[in-house]
């Protein structure tokens, strides 16, 4: 399909319209176009296509976000969203090699402690994905009805996520009351992995069913 032979301004979908199961064919059919859209758009020696035809068609759809810094999982995510064709911010304070595909962005943020949470915080919406090990941001992420996962795969709720957040505060007063306290964390396994792929596919199957 050639971007330049497509009528945009005929290209138009009422989706408030149509049954749970077409929204979720439409939605694919627009990601798929979309994708070749912004492939044609940065081909070299093509014609150009503005800029905002292609924000036109890309209707509400989940987005993944990444808060990159030390994540170990940025390549099991970029595998994700290249299957279904979504957009993937890959949110740090630099120091991560660009991608060229244009269904990832890659945000750099202000070095401050906070600065990527906040951005990730601005810019998500109900039912985007945040990949994150900060469960205050996760916290925050689920007050705004996103959803979020640890990179070893798990999802957390607002039914885990004041449980984790206690434990993480106990363990905080021990080491502080307790300078010789250590508490072992176990390195970060192929099993992981593993649980991360199955975890993030399994909440991007819920957001099309919803």
């Amino acid at each position: 399909m050639r971007a330049d032979n497509i009528n945009f301004k005929d290209f138009s979908l009422p989706l408030k319209n149509l049954q749970k199961p077409q929204i979720a064919e439409a939605k694919y059919l627009y990601k798929k176009l979309y994708h070749t859209l912004i492939c044609e758009y940065n081909k070299p020696n093509k014609k150009k296509i503005s800029r905002n035809y292609i924000k036109n068609i890309n209707i509400d759809m989940t987005s993944i976000f990444l808060d990159a810094d030390a994540c170990p999982v940025r390549k099991e995510a970029e595998r994700i969203i290249k299957r279904h064709l979504l957009t993937l911010f890959i949110v740090s304070n630099g120091g991560i090699r660009p991608n060229h595909n244009p269904l990832i962005k890659n945000i750099i943020v202000a070095s401050g402690p906070d600065s990527a949470d906040l951005w990730i915080l601005e810019h998500i919406k109900k039912d985007d994905i945040v990949v994150t090990t900060d469960l205050l941001l996760a916290k925050e992420c689920i007050n705004k009805e996103s959803r979020v996962l640890r990179p070893n795969g798990q999802i957390l709720t607002s039914n885990n996520i004041d449980n984790l957040l206690a434990t993480r505060n106990l363990m905080s007063d021990l080491r502080a009351s307790n300078p010789t306290f250590q508490n072992s964390t176990k390195p970060f396994s192929k099993i992981d992995r593993i649980n991360f792929l199955n975890s993030l596919e399994s909440e991007l199957q819920r957001t099309l069913k919803n």
